[in-house]
């Protein structure tokens, strides 16, 4: 917890200012990297899947571990590994690069930011909907 107090101190120093999109952006992909240190759970249950023959479970759980990923490296990485065992990663991965396009291009006021969530929303969805 130490480690991401600096985070937390920088956060609440951009919060006071109403000027600080851009830092506050570069913020989160700051602690979206420094978050993704720690694995989910879910990738270590997908090796010994995989070890075990079960593709299945290899499957979904490497798709639920990139489901609780936050930085947009770990995500693409992660369904590039996935791909050539899951052909649906491709699908996901293009998916998620046209959500960061949406993202990055996206206006800051509400009605942007909630068609935004919708379409994250969607991704998601179709990210947990295992093809067999």
């Amino acid at each position: 917890m130490e480690p991401y107090r600096s985070y937390m101190k920088i956060q609440l120093e951009l919060s006071k200012r109403k000027d600080a999109l851009v830092e506050d952006d570069e913020l989160y992909a700051q602690e979206s990297r420094f978050m993704d240190q720690m694995e989910p759970l879910e990738f270590e249950e997908a090796r010994e899947a995989l070890q075990a023959g079960d593709k299945e479970t290899f499957i979904t759980r490497s798709l639920e571990g990139i489901s609780r990923l936050y930085s947009d490296e770990a995500i693409e990485k992660a369904l590039e590994e996935l791909s050539p065992t899951y052909p649906k990663a491709e699908k996901l991965l293009d998916g998620y690069r046209k959500l960061i396009q949406i993202r990055d291009e996206s206006a800051a006021d509400d009605k942007s930011l909630e068609a935004l969530r919708k379409t994250r929303d969607q991704w998601e969805d179709d990210l947990l909907n295992i093809q067999k």
